[in-house]
């Protein structure tokens, strides 16, 4: 996982204390994944796109890469006991902040 500032990761456990407060320790760590993965992606998606910038290619392979990255990480949570657990309106809170970080005129 990338490494996160500990706030960012303090912020998101706390958001998501549902999760968290009765999650197995494997648990939280594949929704501590999906959140750097999350980060990550949110990051490469919002950088500028200049079709004359030479690194452009690299910047478009670090963001299919985050991407892949998070679907994997996305995929495991939504399998993870804790998750499967929660009630309904938790799970779809889950869902709606971090199952997916594009913005809504790219969907």
């Amino acid at each position: 996982m990338a490494d996160l500032p500990n706030d960012t990761l303090a912020s998101a456990r706390q958001e998501f204390l549902a999760f968290y407060s009765v999650a197995s320790k494997a648990d939280a760590l594949l929704m501590d994944e999906l959140i750097g993965a999350f980060t990550v992606l949110v990051v490469a998606i919002q950088q500028p796109r200049n079709p004359e910038d030479p690194l452009r290619d690299q910047l478009e392979k670090v963001t299919d890469k985050a991407d892949q990255s998070f679907a994997a990480a996305r995929e495991a949570v939504r399998r993870c006991g804790t998750f499967k657990a929660l009630c309904e309106g938790d799970r779809r809170r889950i869902e709606s902040v971090l199952f997916s970080p594009y913005p809504e005129w790219e969907r």
